[in-house]
């Protein structure tokens, strides 16, 4: 990623915090900051400071930008620094008066908030295990990086009647959610040949839908033309007036998947972007061959072999492995950030690639390191990286009412409740965690409000947040989700219905009434993900019969 902040940014930072100034003096309203906050990524949070989105393309951090981060923070008084679900990193607790002087200083290193927030094109999300994995059909990291380095001066792109989503897979699962996004790259190849499968037209959020096949092969090198037919679509036929029907998918819903996609075809076959001809391939020797073994020996534990079971993964390297971080919340302070760094420097690991489950994956380990990483992890950094198997704090949730103005309960309170029922009720199922626990923190996603910020919409049991008077009392309430998932054998929207709804006081011993079903039906012979087992119970679904 190239990106160089231009004067043009700096103009409109400085004019960003001189209109929160004046709003600090009650000069303006809200409103009028938020014309100029949320095209760079910024928002007002409910107790007067504001929330800051750096973008990161596949969700890469260097261990150098994450000690530029702990920098930052501590040098503008920011309370926490947040891993998102579109593998972003924000900033939350940023004081008015140090907006400007935060961006600037992230712009220095080239970390940039162009395009965070507002009716612009949003990250490009990216398999974290993208050049290591050993299923993938091809690493989409150099494509992914070539259309951001296009995408970021595209004045076009910034100036849509909403926002635009983007994201590539380089697996044939799917895990980038290519499936419900704006517009979705994955990994194909044929005859020999690389290329993505085009899908078009999804989303998620109010009136969210399923995306479709546009292409079903595309050569690599027109990958940035797919992206830039599908913005010159959006900016041309978007609505710009009825913000509730301004998403692009709302354009496939006028003229129906046939004239969508012949509209799409169009606008590709008219393209002048540049074919992506000259991209090289990454070779990620120069990383393989940074990391450090080590001498120690492995502890012989339950606790350590459960760890390995849960968050390590063989890579296409020789002694190389990844390993996922179970971060809690995804919530890191300054000095958090530096333990990290520090650690990966230890083992040699250049990077971290964040997850759109708010975790983050070291992709680059020496299989040797592994002990000497379990008991850094454990006694440097357990508040945040998860070694132990526990769901607390742990199951995925938006930041919730307590700071986003847009939110209707405490979206993080409830994914703790969730997890503290889920932990009791494991006791009783010890044997088989270490076989389903990914499986269920990747399956329960909760959301604050209809905007499906946690990903709600396509979880195998999700949850948004609504009020509703209840004997005269308004009471936070949460709307249910069932059966969604997005992989490469299927799309599946999660279902609800008007009527299935719980109040939030009553969601932790619902969520583990719903997984007890499931963990008898796994321990009785039924080895299957928590997201298939959803997938049944789609027809027959009834809220009444887990409360």
């Amino acid at each position: 990623m190239t990106t160089k902040i231009t004067k043009e940014l700096e103009v409109q930072y400085r004019e960003l915090q001189d209109k929160i100034d004046e709003y600090q003096r009650g000069g303006c309203k809200a409103l009028d900051v938020k014309k100029l906050s949320a095209l760079l990524g910024v928002y007002g949070e409910k107790d007067g400071t504001y929330m800051t989105r750096v973008r990161r393309i596949g969700g890469e951090v260097s261990v150098s930008d994450l000690l530029h981060t702990a920098d930052v923070m501590e040098e503008n008084s920011i309370e926490h620094a947040h891993f998102s679900t579109r593998q972003n990193i924000q900033m939350h607790g940023v004081p008015a008066e140090r907006v400007q002087s935060t961006l600037a200083a992230f712009g220095k290193k080239g970390m940039v908030f162009r395009g965070g927030g507002g009716n612009t094109f949003r990250s490009v999300t990216g398999s974290p295990y993208a050049g290591v994995s050993k299923t993938e059909l091809f690493d989409i990291t150099p494509y992914a990086n070539a259309v951001w380095d296009y995408m970021f001066n595209y004045d076009k792109a910034y100036h849509l009647g909403r926002k635009f989503k983007l994201g590539f897979s380089s697996e044939r699962s799917d895990n980038t959610n290519c499936g419900v996004q704006d517009l979705g790259l994955m990994a194909v190849v044929k005859e020999g040949q690389k290329g993505f499968k085009v899908y078009g037209g999804g989303g998620l959020g109010r009136g969210g839908m399923l995306g479709f096949v546009l292409a079903p092969f595309l050569p690599v090198e027109r990958a940035l033309q797919a992206v830039v037919a599908a913005i010159d679509l959006f900016a041309d036929h978007g609505d710009r007036e009825n913000k509730a029907k301004a998403r692009l998918r709302f354009v496939r819903e006028k003229l129906g998947p046939q004239g969508y996609r012949e509209l799409y075809a169009d606008y590709l076959d008219k393209t002048d972007a540049p074919l992506l001809n000259d991209v090289p391939e990454i070779d990620y020797r120069s990383y393989t061959e940074r990391v450090v073994s080590f001498q120690e020996a492995a502890p012989v534990t339950e606790a350590y072999r459960g760890w390995l079971r849960r968050a390590v993964q063989d890579t296409k390297f020789d002694n190389v492995v990844a390993v996922r971080m179970y971060i809690r919340k995804g919530i890191f302070k300054a000095p958090d950030l530096r333990e990290l760094a520090a650690i990966l420097k230890k083992m040699g690991a250049p990077c971290i690639r964040l997850t759109n489950q708010q975790d983050a994956v070291i992709p680059f380990v020496h299989k040797s390191a592994l002990p000497a990483l379990y008991k850094t992890l454990r006694e440097q950094l357990q508040e945040q990286a998860v070694t132990d198997g526990s769901f607390a704090r742990h199951i995925v949730s938006c930041i919730g009412a307590r700071r986003c103005p847009m939110g209707l309960m405490q979206a993080t309170a409830a994914a703790e409740a969730i997890a503290e029922s889920l932990d009791h009720l494991f006791l009783e199922y010890e044997d088989i965690r270490d076989g389903v626990f990914e499986g269920i923190i990747d399956g329960i996603r909760v959301s604050g409000c209809g905007s499906s910020c946690g990903v709600n919409q396509i979880a195998a049991i999700g949850f948004n947040g609504h009020q509703k008077k209840i004997d005269g009392v308004l009471t936070e309430i949460c709307q249910i989700h069932i059966g969604g998932d997005i992989t490469e054998e299927g799309h599946y929207f999660a279902v609800t219905q008007l009527d299935w709804w719980i109040k939030v006081s009553d969601i932790g011993p619902f969520v583990a009434c719903i997984v007890k079903e499931y963990l008898d039906d796994y321990r009785s012979g039924n080895p299957q993900s928590l997201r298939r087992f959803m997938l049944k119970k789609r027809e027959d679904f009834d809220p009444v019969n887990y409360l």
